[in-house]
């Protein structure tokens, strides 16, 4: 080393390099669960641009983790959005095939189901093996008991409306043609654990979900049936475990339960109010950093109206710990800071609107807590808070953004007119004040701009801050 040189650092560089290399793996691997709405011990082990063969080519990337191979469409390049998630056990076999023309070297696969899925590869080879090794220690080494069929974690014995539609009503010729369409998509699409997410999927649930379907793909779209895949008997082995035990959070939950959805028939029944105790408690023993916390009731009770015990556990435990992160904890770290997002949102597109909610004491995120903690179930008409619950389920916690400001356009003209609070919070939960499509068409119509990757440009910049205050 010359005189005047400095040494160099080479545990330094290399310690740089790893913290990269870490901060790198670690939003991939959150990228992954987003995406296919996986369990966050989900850790991409590898991922390959390919072609996915249905009935014509689709380019994007097959993604590679211990329980499962999933594959999207890249929305550059691809004709179509598709969007699977298959898991290991749930597959029947794993197959090379060789075909000519542009599509050779593909692997196919076979789930339990009969469904058949190809992807086309360059490093085949590759891919091939990660998903056998994976398929065998999954299923050969350890095989466990059949996912069960979807509807079995459905419930259908209550009445979830409050009203139905009067026969040959216009409404009920829209229903039977929601449900064509419906029984159409799921014949070509599936409907289950490998059921394919697609853009005419998404427009489907926008435009509804048909009653005695929801539970089933509420299952599906809010990735509750992956968590299942991967631990199936969890939720009955802890509710088992944990039976008659006590904690602060028990003695909420008794506390709160039986003012839950209290007009609802089920929750005035014993067996309703037992499943509640059992899906809130369970979770609690779960998960103590959260327990329970008010709201959750709210959000577990209308799961149950559509799901059994095990499928509403799992839902919960999605919405908690995935899709509204750090809402539910003691801190409540994820709410505060999205309700000054919401703040913001509205300042920006309603600046007098803003200005006439706080000159009447009523602040907009004294309003939208509530909204987003209970996806606004309780908050506005039934029937409208489900098509909202039904998009929750499938775009995430955007949703929340976006219906909430079409909900402050769609009334703001008789919210301008009222100087009274309570009158304000009240006209937002008359039925006569809404359509529920007219709602939904607001949504994404009118605030289409606002994006995900927006909301956690926010969220990051605003979530120090908040903490720091803290």
């Amino acid at each position: 080393m010359e005189s005047g040189e400095m040494p160099s650092s080479p545990n330094l560089t290399s310690s740089m390099n790893l913290s990269k290399y870490s901060l790198d793996r670690e939003t991939k691997n959150e990228e992954y669960q987003s995406i296919f709405r996986l369990p966050v011990s989900e850790e991409v082990i590898s991922d390959h641009w390919c072609s996915f063969w249905r009935k014509s080519q689709q380019v994007g990337r097959l993604w590679i983790s211990r329980n499962f191979c999933c594959f999207q469409t890249n929305d550059v390049v691809a004709s179509k959005e598709i969007t699977i998630a298959i898991p290991f056990s749930e597959i029947a076999s794993i197959q090379k095939e060789r075909s000519l023309g542009i599509l050779s070297n593909q692997i196919k696969v076979i789930t339990l189901n009969a469904r058949e899925f190809y992807f086309a590869l360059y490093n085949r080879n590759e891919a091939f093996e990660t998903m056998t090794d994976n398929w065998r220690s999954q299923v050969q080494v350890n095989r466990r008991q059949r996912l069960p069929l979807i509807h079995e974690f459905s419930v259908t014995g209550w009445n979830t409306s409050t009203k139905a539609d009067p026969p040959n009503s216009l409404q009920e010729k829209i229903t039977n043609l929601q449900r064509e369409l419906w029984d159409k998509y799921i014949k070509k699409n599936g409907l289950g654990i490998d059921m394919l997410k697609t853009r005419k999927l998404r427009q489907l649930v926008r435009d509804g979900i048909v009653p005695e379907l929801r539970g089933q793909v509420w299952l599906v779209t809010s990735g509750a049936i992956n968590s299942i895949s991967v631990q199936p008997g969890y939720y009955d082995q802890l509710k088992t475990k944990y039976k008659g035990q006590v904690s602060v959070a028990t003695e909420e939950i008794d506390k709160d339960i039986h003012r839950t959805l209290a007009h609802h028939e089920f929750f005035k029944t014993d067996e309703g109010i037992q499943k509640l105790r059992n899906v809130l408690t369970t979770y609690s023993w779960r998960n103590p950093s959260i327990g329970y916390c008010q709201a959750m009731n709210v959000v577990a009770a209308a799961m149950l109206l559509h799901t059994n015990e095990e499928a509403s556990f799992w839902m919960l435990c999605n919405i908690c710990e995935n899709l509204l992160k750090d809402y539910y904890n003691s801190a409540m770290i994820g709410s505060i800071v999205d309700q000054k997002i919401f703040d913001a949102l509205t300042l920006q597109f309603f600046p007098l609107l803003h200005a006439h909610l706080n000159n009447i004491g009523l602040p907009v995120t004294i309003l939208s807590l509530p909204w987003f903690m209970c996806l606004f179930i309780g908050y506005i008409p039934w029937e409208v808070a489900m098509r909202i619950v039904d998009c929750f389920m499938y775009e995430g916690s955007l949703v929340l953004f976006q219906v909430g400001l079409a909900l402050l356009k769609l009334n703001m003209d008789k919210i301008m007119e009222t100087d009274d609070s309570e009158k304000v919070v009240e006209l937002l939960r008359r039925t006569e004040n809404y359509e529920p499509q007219e709602l939904i068409e607001v949504t994404f119509r009118d605030f289409e701009s606002l994006s995900q990757p927006r909301i956690e440009e926010m969220r990051n910049s605003l979530k120090t801050k908040t903490i720091r205050k803290m």
